[in-house]
């Protein structure tokens, strides 16, 4: 045999044992994404957080995108207003936040009476 003729064979023999050691679930896993299985499978952790991280990048990436077209419409002086209101907007609702945590905080402390002489 060459040894072009080898290494064709032991490739071969690699092949064939990976393919007839292979499990069924792990053939499930690299099917097409056309077929479809009847067997739901279950998220691990890391794939659920994935899937968070993307909605929630995604709901508000898809806002800013909505309003694209609008921004556009503006001119130098009205941009700059709009990204000025955001930016106040947003102070506002941490400003509230925090103003809420606070209150929180204070309400469930504990109270020392002072008594006047």
């Amino acid at each position: 045999q060459t040894k072009e003729e080898t290494k064709m064979n032991n490739v071969k023999q690699v092949t064939s044992k990976s393919v007839s050691e292979t499990s069924f679930t792990s053939v499930r896993a690299f099917k097409a994404p056309d077929q479809k299985t009847n067997k739901k499978r279950t998220l691990d952790p890391v794939e659920l957080e994935l899937l968070n991280v993307i909605k929630h990048k995604s709901r508000h990436s898809s806002f800013f995108h909505s309003i694209t077209p609008s921004l556009e419409t503006f001119d130098d002086d009205e941009v700059v207003e709009f990204q000025l209101n955001v930016l106040q907007v947003i102070s506002d609702i941490k400003k509230r936040k925090k103003t809420s945590e606070l209150n929180k905080q204070n309400s469930t402390g504990s109270f020392v009476k002072i008594e006047e002489n």
